[in-house]
Order: C-alpha cells, then structure tokens, then sequence
C-alpha cells in the first residue's frame, strides 16, 4: 500500500446476515490483482454476530479495512456514510449475499479506463440454481450510455456497481428515500441516473462479474418483485419531476413500461409513481438541501 489514495475502495451496507457475510467477504479475500484497495463495510444496525463477523475479516484481510456503524436503516444513509470515508478513486459495491469472482477489481479497472465514464455495472448471475431468478443482469453484450440518457432500473443494479468517487460526491451521494430499508427500493438507478444526468456516461460491462446467493423461493421473490416495480415507478417519477428534457425522458420512460410482460407490475410502477409524486407534494421527502442527502454526518462511529 502506497502513502496515495488507492484505486479502490470496495463498499458494502449490511445488516443482520451474519450467517451469509463470511462468504461474501471470503470472496472479497480471494480476489486477484495488484491494484491498491481498502474496504469500507458499513453495519447499519445489526443485532446478529454481524459484528463478529466483520471483525473477523479486518484481522484476515492484508488491506486496509474501516468498520463503520450506522445505526439508522437504510442502506443508502449507510453507504453515504463509508462514501464519506472513502478514499479509492473507484468505488465499488457489491451486496452481502453475492461472491465476487477473482478478477472483479481487474474488470472493473478495464472499464474504468475510458475517463469519460462515471458509473458502470456488470453482470449478476445466479449462485444456487434452487433460488428464483430475481435481480439478475446476465446479458453478455457491452453497452454504454451517453450523458441524460435514461437508466432504466435493472440497468445497473447494486448487487455488482462501481462508481467513479468524483462521480457520485458530485451529484451528493445516494438518496436516503430509496434503497434497502428506506420507502422506495432503486437507491442504485436512483444514483446511475443522477450521475449521468450530470455528465457523465455510463457502462455496463459483462466482464465485471459476482454470483448472487439471494435464497428466496417463489414467495419471496414474489414480494421484492412487487417492492421493485413500487420503486421503479417512484424513480420514474422523480427523473420526470426534475428532468430538463421531460419528453424525451416520457418517451423512453414509456417504452420501458409498456415493455413490461405483467400489467400487475405495470400497475405496481404506475403506485409508486403516484406515492412519490403525493408524498413529495406532502413535503414528506427530504429535499435537495436535506443534510441527509450528503455524504457523512453526525451519527456515524468508525474504527479505523
């Protein structure tokens, strides 16, 4: 490790899943590459061995590694916190239950190469072939979205994401509205989509790659779909509420729609359009000056 900032810094928000963490992170260990790296792992209010857990890693892990606790749910107000503390010129994010494969971070910086780019995803593949095939992205075809383009959700998907860190503290880290644990599900879109209406493009490159080892059956899978399709709508709505080019955004916000197989899900998308549209005419989601949509603050508690 040099006295410089690192290429890399390697983010993930958990919480109470202690008994599928170690592998992840084991995963983390095993991966490949030269590059400079520090891993962030945020607690955001556990009360499993989560902490155990982590423990463990920071003693086994060669790299530098900062614990973070956030004690408030969700997991966008918990990565704004290790985005506040990281250092990597690249950040990348992964979920507690997927397995990175060894060569992630090499992707990763292949993709990052091109300095135009500013958020990227890769592929999600399925880890047990008995889960049900739930937030996925498998598609072995490269593509690249110019600045305003419309991201739409499933694009780009937490599970496997990176960011350059300039990128996302320019448009003030994630929305604590969306996410796991907040009102809206798409705190990854969300993101994609407010970085690349700053200027940025974006990628989706298949060769990044991490197996996801979600464990939900039919029901389960069921009830996070329908959670999805509640926050795509509300993501929809907002790009809408603040876009500067709103029919070219409708147009494509309209053939995604439309292009959905299920009118269950289509209705599920057009409630949570309309929850968020009610709830900010409510004055019931924080604003763009809210000090929570900024990176840190004053509940964090690190370990260095």
């Amino acid at each position: 490790m040099t006295g410089q900032d690192p290429l890399f810094s390697i983010l993930i928000a958990t919480r109470n899943r202690a008994e599928r963490l170690g592998a992840c992170l084991d995963r983390l260990l095993a991966m490949n590459g030269e590059h400079d790296r520090e891993f962030i792992l945020v607690d955001n209010g556990s009360t499993d061995a989560t902490g155990n857990v982590l423990a463990r890693f920071k003693r086994a892990c060669p790299w530098p590694v900062l614990l973070i606790r956030e004690p408030s749910p969700g997991a966008s107000r918990a990565l704004n916190r290790g985005l506040a503390r990281a250092r990597g010129r690249i950040l990348v994010f992964t979920d507690d239950d997927c397995y990175a494969e060894p060569d992630l971070l090499d992707a990763f910086a292949r993709t990052f190469a091109d300095p135009r780019i500013g958020f990227a995803g890769g592929r999600i593949v399925l880890h047990d072939p008995d889960d049900s095939r739930l937030a996925l992205r498998e598609s072995p075809d490269a593509e690249m979205l110019s600045p305003g383009a419309f991201v739409a959700p499933g694009w780009i998907q937490g599970a496997n994401m990176a960011f350059r860190r300039e990128a996302l503290l320019q448009i003030g880290g994630f929305d604590p509205n969306f996410g796991a644990g907040a009102r809206f599900s798409g705190g990854d879109v969300d993101a994609c989509g407010r970085a690349g209406a700053a200027g940025w493009y974006g990628a989706y490159d298949p060769l990044p790659s991490v197996r996801h080892h979600h464990g939900r059956r039919a029901k389960a899978a069921r009830r996070h779909a329908a959670r999805y399709a509640v926050g795509g709508g509300a993501y929809l709505a907002k790009r809408l509420v603040h876009s500067r080019r709103r029919l070219r955004d409708l147009g494509a916000m309209l053939r995604f729609t439309c292009g959905r197989r299920s009118p269950i899900a289509i209705l599920r998308q057009l409630s949570g359009s309309v929850q968020y549209v009610a709830l900010r005419i409510a004055g019931r989601l924080p604003g763009a000056g809210d000090p929570s949509f900024s990176p840190g603050g004053e509940h964090a508690e690190a370990e260095a």
